[in-house]
């Protein structure tokens, strides 16, 4: 069955959790339908999560399944090894080389609303930039399809959530729900949201034509970093500061909307949440995701360790899973330039 394949081949390469209760398709025998969720914490060293260190995580580890030839594509850049996590192919297949990107051609504006001077590289962890190199590559900012793309035209839901930049090109087309530490999209998602009593990532409205949808006068900035602590210099940060990553709060609440409003109520069959959430803030809390008709605890999730920010396919897995995509060299679309982040 269509989900059965599409679950295969999620599990060659990424970190994968299987769901019951959801609305995709049957498996073959006649078993519950079940709903997949990818999660990928960045920056996470498989040597951190330990016992001690991680003991919630380990227990991850320990009830599910390790993938332990797993390692990041090099250069680690986030974007370059996102995009591998996306296809599941390797970046000289589909195209996408680092965190700075040149394409002079390019026109737009970046999450904030501000022109971008595209006769330099630009950093695209931004879905602006994104969005504007992808429409000068004529709609192919990869060469190959994504996951979730391939989920979709399958008639398969789908929602990436998460750090900017990384869970946009997961789905960059817009074609399933997107909730990144910049934007809520659709339009329809994020009028829901609002609806719903939930503030919007700051950057939202300017994902849309201008007036199309205003912010409440409350929603203030729910993903904006903890503030660093500094000594009385005011210029040097403590070194004491023990209140983790910066972009614990924005994690939080990242993590409210998709467990407590995403899964309950859109119920996607395919999601991929993207944490930048550091081992050290993260790894000792209980993991307990749990709605109306879902709960998921720690000793439910098939894990895998992740190095830096991608798990990479061996070639002949890449091979399999571009599902009949034309070959780079058809695509008539130029490569991204290669750069320094």
């Amino acid at each position: 069955m269509k989900m059965k394949r599409l679950v295969r081949l999620i599990t060659v390469s990424f970190v994968v959790l299987g769901l019951g209760g959801g609305p995709a398709t049957p498996q073959q025998g006649g078993s519950a339908p079940r709903r997949v969720i990818i999660f990928v914490w960045d920056g996470l060293r498989a040597d951190d999560v330990t016992p001690e260190t991680m003991p919630n995580y380990f227990a991850l580890a320990r009830s599910g399944v390790v993938f332990s030839d797993h390692h990041a594509i090099y250069p680690t850049f986030t974007m370059m090894n996102s995009a591998s996590i996306a296809t599941g192919t390797y970046p000289g297949t589909h195209g996408f080389y680092g965190n700075v990107v040149y394409a002079p051609k390019a026109k737009g504006k970046n999450a904030k609303g501000a022109s971008i001077d595209f006769s330099a590289p630009a950093f695209i962890e931004d879905f602006g930039v994104v969005e504007a190199v992808r429409d000068s590559y004529q709609g192919r900012l990869t060469l190959v399809s994504t996951m979730l793309q391939a989920a979709q035209a399958k008639g398969l839901t789908t929602a990436a959530v998460g750090k900017f930049g990384a869970a946009f090109i997961q789905d960059y087309q817009r074609g399933g729900i997107i909730l990144d530490e910049d934007a809520a999209m659709p339009l329809s998602f994020a009028k829901e949201l609002q609806n719903a009593g939930y503030a919007l990532p700051r950057n939202t409205a300017n994902a849309y034509d201008a007036g199309v949808l205003v912010l409440a006068g409350s929603n203030g900035d729910p993903t904006a970093p903890i503030l660093i602590q500094r000594l009385n210099d005011g210029a040097t940060a403590n070194p004491l500061d023990r209140t983790g990553a910066l972009s614990r709060r924005g994690f939080k609440y990242l993590t409210d909307v998709f467990v407590n409003y995403i899964l309950p109520t859109k119920k996607p069959d395919v999601s991929i949440f993207w944490s930048t959430r550091s081992a050290s803030s993260a790894g000792s809390r209980p993991l307990t995701l749990s709605s109306r008709r879902i709960t998921i605890t720690a000793p439910s999730l098939v894990m895998s360790l992740i190095s830096r920010s991608a798990a990479l396919p061996r070639a002949e897995s890449a091979r399999t899973i571009r599902m009949g995509i034309p070959s780079p060299a058809s695509s008539g679309r130029p490569r991204c330039s290669p750069s320094m982040a």
